[in-house]
């Protein structure tokens, strides 16, 4: 989870791990 990158699209799915709103979804979105 170190590849933090500033994109539109990835920081879309970053911010929900970031936020820890779901760590379902959160999880999803880092393998994806």
């Amino acid at each position: 989870m170190n590849n933090y990158v500033p994109v539109d699209g990835l920081l879309n799915g970053r911010v929900i791990i970031v936020t820890g709103a779901g760590e379902g979804i959160g999880r999803c979105a880092a393998v994806e």
